[in-house]
Parts: C-alpha cells; structure tokens; sequence
C-alpha cells in the first residue's frame, strides 16, 4: 500500500486587529465661500476646484463684475476671494472671455494655473497665470496663429505644463511657476495628440505623429532637473492604417499600457512597457480580439479588460502586465447578452467588481470575482431593471450602487462588501418619484454622499451624507427657497470637506459653499511593551474649525479593562496639544482598544489606538537576537522586531520563529516543523504527527490543518484529530515534543496532506 504525506509550507496565522482612524461626519459646518450675491445675481459657468492640499477653492463667476467671468481664490473654510486671473476688468490688455476660460490646482499646496482666451489687439489669445495671494504672469509671449490649448497636472513639481499649439502642431511645454521662459518637454518634431504626467511627476507620456517614427507612436520623456530631458519611443510605427487610442500610467508610475490598431487595422489590441523603455513592448491582446475598455491594477501588477472578437460579446480578462496567460474572469453569459458594461479593481488589487446581464438578459446586475477568477458571486439584491452607476469605497471594502429595484420610478442608493452579504439600503426609503442622482461620491470608508429629493420638496435636489451601510443621513446644503436646488458637488481630496454649487437665496443666482464634519484628532499609533514595564506617553493635536481647543471635551475608553482599566488612562494638557498617558494592569498579557473620543458639544471625532502587553518570555527573547535599543524603536517595529517581521528574509515572521524556537536573525533556506510517521494499531494504519510546541508562553497555539486535496482544508481539528495527545516529550525548560495521531486511516484516506497552523493571540 502506498502512503502520500505532504508536509506543507507553515500556514502563519496572525490575530491582527487593526486600529483604524476615522474622519466623522457628524453633522453640518457650512459656509458660503463669498459674499452675499449682489444685482445682477452671480452665475457660473466651469463650476469650482479643490486645492490637492484640501486648503483652497477656486471659482470662476461674475462675481466682482456682472459682465465679466474671472477666476477667485478662497480658504476652503471661507473668506475673502483673492482674483485669480491675469486681467482683471479694466486692465489694459484685454479681458477674460469666458467661453475659453480652464484652470486647474498644481502640486501639493494651492498654486492655480488658469487658462485663458486674451482679447489683445482684436486677436485671440491664450496664456498662462499662476496665482497665490497675488497673480503672475506666465508665458504672455505667444506669437500670432497660437496659444496653448490644455493645461496638464504635474503633482510633484512646482511646474507649469501645458499644450502649445503653433501652425496647426502641439507640443508639451513646461516651466517653473513664476518664470517667464517655458522648456519643451515633449520630444522634437513630435505632434503631440495625446499627452499624461506619471503620477510621480517623473515622466511626460505623448503619443502622436513625428519625431523618430514616422506615424503615430508613443514617447517617454524624462523629466530631469538636471540633465534635461531624455525620450524613448515605447512604441514603433502601427501598421499603416493604425494608430494609437490611447494609453494609462500605473498608479506607481513603473509602466505604460497602450491601446491602438499597432499590428492590424480595425482591432484594439493592448500592449504593455515599462515606463521608462528598459524592457520590451509586451503585446497583452492582439488581433483578431479587440479591447474595449482595460485598467491597471492598484499594485501595478495586473491589467484588467474587456475583449471581444468581431462582433461578439465584450467579457472580463486579467493578464500580468508583463505578459503570460489571460483568466476569464466574469461567469458564463446566457444567450443574447450585452456583457460586462463597466467594472472597477479594488484598492487592494485582489477583486474586481463589474456590471453585466450575467443572469437575465437586459438587466445588468452586480458581481465580484477574485483576480484569479475564482470566486464569482452576485453581490445586488433583487431587481427588475439595471443598475445605472457603481462606486467602490477608497479602501475597497464595499460597493454602492444606484437602482431601481421595483421598477417604480426611483433610483436609490445601496450599500454591499465586496466580499458579499447584507445588501443596505444607504438612505430612509423614498416615496414614489422621488429619486437619487447617479453623481454619488464616497469621500471615505465611512461615509457617502448624494443629491436627491430625499426628504424636502419633491424635485427639489438636496445634498446628503451617510454613513456607510448606515440609513441615517444628515442634510449639507443650507437651499432656503423653494426653486433652490445643488447643481454639482465634489469632496476635498482629503475627505473632510464637501464643496457644492447651489442657489440657496436666490433662484436665478449660483452660490458656492462648503460643508465639513467637525471636530478633528491627529492619528494616535500603538503602543506595546514588555509586562510590567510602562507605556510610553504620546502627544496629540485636536482642533475644531468653531470651537476653542480649550473649550473641547476628551474622552477616552478601554476595550479591554484587565489589560488597561478605565482609572489607568489620563490626558493631560491644554489648548490643542493633549498628552494620553497609560498605566497598564500590573500582571497583564494581551492587548486592548484604547479609544479617544473629541467633542464640541455637538458632533464627536474618534480615533483608536491598541496597547499591547508582551510576555516577559517574548520580550527577552526579543530583547537576546535584537537588542533592547531596537526593539524599543518604534519605527524598526514594522522591518526587523515585530511579530510580523521577517528581517532575516526566510519568509518565517517573527512569532514564528519564536514558536518554533529557531532564529529570528539567521535565514534558515527550510524548515519543515512537521515529522510524519505511519503507525499499525491493530492492523490499521495511521499518520501520526510530531512537532514542537512552547511551553512557556499561554499566547500560542498550535493547530493542525488536514486535506485530502490541498483545496479544501479543515480548519479545526474535530473529526481529523483524535482527541488528546499520543505522547508528549520534554526537549528543554522552553519546548516539548508532541505526538498526535490523525483518526482517518490511510486505507479509507490514502491521500492526506497536513499544515501546522500557529497562533499568536496577542491583537496588534
């Protein structure tokens, strides 16, 4: 008889409760970001901007003149508009013509680049300003028959770029705010079609016709401060005939996929490069399939996209986007249906949720599948028409979507983990005619934002925001007339603040506002140490945009009172700066939630931090391969000391190591903690198991995992394990040596394979 063991890879389990912050919401902080609307009323036409650093807005309206659109600055928590544009009314030189004007934030702070039409000498222009407190011009040199045509976004450079049109031909021209002299950035000769700055603000992406290769092609630029800048073309010349559609920039801004008919014409197929033109151009989907949308992963690792071929049905494929095997990854379509009609990666890279007639035709509903196509699951509830629009939360932790589940006449909002579950309806129902509208926003994990006729007039768009799955909502807008209604809204790139249009006063005028929930806490991080020993204290901010820091209310609570009670905890300090001291139980192992809790009377912001008490075996084992010094540095905790820690790079982490007593410092190429053994009780075989486990510490747990398929494991040991220990062995003061014996014969289950499981039960 043949016996088949596998002594598996360790399965490393780790008991993490992560202390997450969160931003609240809480109720309603609005200002109007300007004066009272004077006769003529004010009027919009591009709407508003948010500073990337959340701290400023610009808006173009008639504001100072009812005849004349500019651009204003303003603090995002109200003020005086500053202008924001180069011609002011009256100015010499020309006005703005509001039919030409853009503009756009640049870099981490609140520079404001705008573009303009000029009305000089009776010839259109373009041009460039840059404004702070006070306006700059930029580039007003331009030449008869051109102007610049876009302006582009360079997050980590204090730079101007935009697109410079001469005699019909673009290029990318660049230069430092407030000089005068503008760089080219896009390669000689090159007419520029399409053009993107990596996020990194390293490089300068361009596809277009000229340069080295005679018909379209795509070019990395180099942005270097210091040799200037150095182009590759990652493309060749497309088959004649072809072109370039289009191309994306991962978010870490390594590679470059590329969409065009690049090898034959009438087909998208989808090609892929490392950004800087060091490796090859990888053809991820050629002729005859033809690709109608695609994304990057988050990671930078994956491409996802929506393929046909001929006439067929558009379906859902990753690939690596350095190439290799394709994997389908929607379900099966039924007869006669559209396909995937949008989808969306989560932020951690390992899902991807889609729209598709995937059940019945017509009716396009919600799934989610893993990377690997495993896991497919519908993740709506019922409904009779189609979802119009899905948004997933920044973290990707759940999904909203917009339907009309009874077919009745109103959209609303609902609430779903990607993982599946409990759909929640994310407002109080709504009466029939009522409806949400489809440009729902989700500023954080914890809350959304909509428009609707939710609870005022019928017809009357209003602004809302919820916690997620949470029905409970609070009205933002501050609309005091019947006809007023918010036009458009956007939140602050750090989700504390939404910005909204409305004619709040006055029907026929357009105001902007803002909106931000109140108080606020700066991050407060974890804290641990050896039992017996004290815990360091930590300083942190509070603030609130109303309410004096002294006049504040600080709470705080443990979540477990036999690690850290309620009496061991004290804040001290005044103003805005708060010092949160603790006094841990004498004795106590484990961990605890301490939680703390700002107030103004009114709303209330919360932030959380865990205190963890090591045992004194594992933290002088710590202290024997590290050294006190380290293991005292917080900022090593994450690389060389935690329990999750794997300085030695042998893929073991820390609590491993210890549990299995080999060296947290010295990489062991493979350590098979398993001994497997086949013994005859009366005539029958088993597998009995052998490994070691500590004995002196109560924060670890050895478990057996077993499966006849290495698919399909039990997690426990019930009805694999028999009950009790076979033998057990001392090996030293720290370890003993134990032997447990599988209840399924070998005969009735030839192929068994087990995984040690190990447990570290200290919450961190």
């Amino acid at each position: 008889m043949r016996h088949s063991f596998l002594c598996t890879q360790i399965l490393r389990h780790f008991s993490l409760s992560i202390a997450t912050s969160s931003c609240l919401w809480a109720g309603l902080e609005n200002v109007r970001l300007h004066d009272a609307v004077g006769s003529p009323p004010l009027m919009y036409a591009n709407g508003f901007s948010i500073a990337p650093d959340s701290s400023t807005v610009a808006f173009r309206a008639n504001f100072a003149s009812p005849t004349l659109q500019e651009f204003f600055l303003v603090p995002i928590t109200g003020g005086t508009p500053v202008p924001a544009n180069l011609n002011a009314p009256g100015a010499t030189n020309g006005e703005l013509d509001a039919t030409a004007a853009t503009g756009h934030f640049y870099g981490q702070g609140s520079i404001f680049a705008s573009l303009v039409e000029l009305n000089q000498n009776g010839s259109p222009k373009s041009a460039i300003q840059a404004a702070g407190t006070t306006v700059a011009a930029q580039n007003v040199n331009i030449s008869p028959a051109s102007g610049i045509v876009d302006v582009l976004d360079a997050p980590a450079r204090n730079q101007i770029a935009y697109v410079y049109s001469f005699s019909g031909a673009n290029s990318v021209r660049g230069q430092e705010v407030g000089t005068p002299s503008p760089n080219l950035l896009s390669p000689s000769g090159l007419n520029v079609t399409d053009q993107a700055i990596s996020p990194d603000g390293n490089y300068l992406i361009t596809s277009g016709t000229g340069g080295s290769v005679l018909r379209e092609a795509v070019y990395s630029t180099l942005l270097d401060e210091d040799s200037g800048v150095i182009d590759v073309a990652l493309t060749g010349a497309p088959v004649l005939g072809g072109g370039i559609t289009d191309f994306k920039i991962s978010d870490d801004s390594a590679s470059v996929v590329i969409r065009g008919a690049i090898s034959a014409i009438s087909v998208e197929e989808l090609y892929a490069c490392p950004i800087d033109g060091s490796g090859p151009l990888v053809a991820l989907v050629s002729s005859p399939a033809s690709v109608t949308d695609y994304a990057i992963s988050p990671d930078g690792t994956k491409v996802v996209y929506l393929r046909k071929v001929g006439i067929g049905t558009p379906e859902l494929y990753v690939k690596p986007i350095t190439g290799g095997t394709a994997v389908k990854l929607n379900g099966t379509l039924p007869s006669g249906a559209n396909g995937i009609s949008n989808f969306a990666i989560t932020a951690d890279s390992q899902r991807v949720v889609y729209l598709a007639d995937q059940t019945t035709v017509g009716v396009n509903e919600l799934f989610v599948t893993m990377m690997d196509g495993t896991g497919n699951t519908k993740l709506n509830s019922a409904l009779v028409r189609s979802i119009s629009a899905f948004k997933l939360s920044p973290e990707g932790g759940f999904a909203i979507y917009r339907a009309d589940p009874d077919a009745v006449g109103r959209h609303e909002l609902f609430h779903v983990a990607v993982t599946g579950g409990t759909v929640t309806r994310q407002h109080p129902p709504l009466g029939i005619g009522r409806t949400v509208r489809n440009d729902f926003l989700i500023p954080s994990e914890q809350h959304i934002a909509f428009r609707g006729d939710i609870s005022g007039i019928p017809g009357q768009v209003q602004l809302y925001v919820a916690r997620a799955a949470n029905p409970a909502i609070t009205r933002m807008d501050t609309i005091s007339i019947a006809a007023g209604d918010v036009d458009s809204f956007e939140a602050a790139p750090d989700g504390n603040t939404l910005v909204y249009l409305a004619d709040v006063e006055n029907d026929t005028s357009v105001e902007v506002h803002a909106a931000w929930g109140v108080p606020e806490i700066t991050p407060l991080v974890n804290r641990w140490g050896q039992i017996g020993t004290p815990v360091i204290n930590q300083t942190f901010t509070i603030s609130d945009v109303e309410t004096p820091a002294n006049n504040l209310i600080v709470t705080t609570s443990s979540s477990n009172t036999a690690v850290v009670a309620e009496t061991g905890i004290s804040v001290t300090g005044i103003g805005s700066s708060r010092t949160i001291s603790i006094t841990p139980v004498s004795g106590a192992t484990g961990s605890t939630i301490i939680t703390v809790q700002v107030s103004d009377g009114t709303y209330v912001a919360t932030r959380t931090f865990s205190v963890i008490r090591y045992s004194s075996e594992y933290w002088n084992w710590l202290i024997s391969h590290f050294g006190l010094t380290v293991i005292t540095n917080e900022t090593l905790k994450t690389s060389i000391w935690g329990p999750n820690a794997d300085s030695d790079g042998d893929d073991r982490e820390n609590y491993v190591e210890y549990a299995l007593g080999s060296s947290p410092t010295t990489a062991e190429n493979f350590l098979n903690p398993i001994t497997i053994a086949i013994a005859d009780v009366s005539g029958t075989s088993y597998a009995r198991i052998s490994h070691r486990i500590r004995t002196n510490e109560t924060m670890l747990t050895y478990r057996l995992n077993v499966s006849t398929n290495l698919q399909d494991w039990s997690t426990t040991e019930t009805g694999w394990v028999n009950a009790g220990t076979v033998s057990s062995s001392t090996i030293d003061a720290n370890f003993s040596q134990i032997e447990r014996q599988l209840s399924r014969s070998t005969t009735i289950e030839p192929r068994q394979f087990v995984a040690l499981e190990i447990i570290w039960g200290v919450d961190e």
